[in-house]
């Protein structure tokens, strides 16, 4: 992929490729803004300039009013653009609309300035994204995506950022993760890349490999987020950056470190307000107190994380999969019989999960009769149910049902097929971790 430095032009070669891009000879031209037939070579070439009324009127014929030319004009722009892309990052959308709408007619700019035009459409997919229209930040960005091999390096990365940062929302990590790499490649390839927003790229591939359960690759890049500088600053990545890094410290049995992050993400979310990163949290706390064996108390956390969450949506049903998994380990059979059969209604033509509560059916059945052969819960759950977690990248998940086959394949005394279950135990583990340790 090719990637250009910015082109800078001089003032009269803008208005030559204006000129030239409506159509116009020099002759016509200099009839518009009223000049002299034989001055308009000079002004394209550098050698003259216009007055204040000339270039008003060139402004107009060719409609860039407000919109920059010279170097100074230029420099003042992008300082615009920049207080614009800061309103949106604080969230104050009004003054950031209110700057972008001096700039409608960027368009106009594109045949002598392509890379301000793009870069002033993605602040406008930064916008959309904001406000949560996805839909039209997605086509926005995919009318920057044509000109991808003309932008400089700068707007390259930009583009690369966003386009990952969708890939995320529609759940194609591994498509995003290819996205956000190209972007760093950029930034450390290109030192005319500036760009404060490392962070939120690491956030992102941090993102990326934490659904993608790699847990080491992603503490890797959350480790290059300066949180003391974020703190009080950008609370969202903020919090969203130490939760992640505190999921994936539970995943690699830190939970000393992980409670710590915890505890400080609880006051931060709670002093803001958010019912969302509370939910987020109290999953978390869930998921470390059932790593640790206390199931009491991850079912009590995963209860708040439930409260604070949507039904039909999978923020509510990640903790009550888990909910019910610590029902079955604590042996709390009939409560989690009951809970799995309300779920039924609820959880209604959502593919993804009947498959994950179908397989904790199956999985309570096989705690529940542990010495009892029953050939066709073990065969849901290693046919169906667990390519179907490798599948949904959940391998972490997936591990724990070939644990539980293997011990039941053990106290049924199936030795060949506890043997198969330890050999699946050890590629899964591989799977997770294998390429992070090298």
């Amino acid at each position: 992929m090719p990637t250009l430095q910015k082109e800078i032009l001089s003032v009269g070669e803008k208005i030559r490729r204006l000129r030239r891009h409506h159509g116009m000879s020099q002759h016509e031209f200099a009839e518009e803004i009223r000049v002299a037939k034989d001055r308009v070579g000079k002004i394209e070439k550098d050698k003259a300039g216009l007055t204040e009324s000339q270039m008003k009127a060139m402004m107009a014929l060719f409609g860039i009013e407000g919109l920059p030319l010279t170097e100074h004009d230029c420099a003042v722009f992008d300082a615009r653009l920049q207080l614009c892309s800061d309103y949106i990052s604080v969230g104050n959308m009004d003054a950031a609309r209110d700057i972008y709408k001096t700039m409608s007619n960027i368009d106009n700019l594109k045949p002598c300035d392509l890379d301000l035009v793009i870069r002033c459409k993605i602040i406008e997919v930064q916008m959309l994204t904001a406000e949560g229209d996805y839909a039209s930040a997605g086509a926005k960005l995919d009318t920057v995506q044509i000109h991808l091999d003309e932008m400089s390096a700068e707007n390259q990365y930009r583009y690369y950022c966003y386009k990952g940062y969708f890939e995320i929302i529609h759940n194609r990590h591994i498509n995003a993760l290819d996205f956000l790499q190209k972007g760093q490649i950029l930034k450390e390839n290109h030192s005319t890349i500036v760009s404060p927003k490392e962070a939120w790229l690491y956030n992102r591939i941090a993102a990326c490999y934490t659904y993608l359960d790699k847990p080491i690759k992603a503490m890797i890049y959350l480790h290059k987020i300066p949180l003391q500088d974020l703190e009080n600053r950008v609370t969202t990545l903020y919090l969203d950056s130490m939760r992640m890094l505190a999921l994936n410290y539970i995943r690699v049995d830190e939970l000393g470190e992980a409670k710590k992050l915890l505890d400080k993400c609880l006051i931060e979310a709670e002093s803001h307000l958010s019912n969302e990163h509370t939910r987020e949290i109290m999953y978390c706390y869930g998921y470390m107190n059932k790593k640790s064996g206390d199931f009491i108390s991850a079912i009590n956390y995963f209860d708040k994380a439930i409260e604070y969450s949507q039904e039909d949506t999978d923020g509510y049903y990640a903790p009550l999969c888990l909910k019910i998994h610590c029902l079955i380990q604590s042996n709390i059979f009939p409560k989690a019989r009951a809970l799995l059969s309300e779920v039924k209604t609820i959880c209604g033509s959502n593919e993804v999960w009947a498959i994950y509560f179908k397989a904790l059916e199956y999985y309570l059945n096989v705690s529940s009769r542990m010495t009892t052969p029953n050939e066709e819960a073990c065969d849901y759950i290693e046919e169906i149910a667990i390519p179907h977690f490798h599948e949904m990248h959940d391998h972490f998940y997936a591990y724990e049902y070939y644990a539980l086959l293997k011990h039941h394949y053990e106290r049924s005394r199936q030795n060949r097929k506890s043997s198969e279950m330890t050999k699946a135990m050890l590629k899964t583990r591989n799977r997770i971790f294998a390429n992070d340790e090298e």
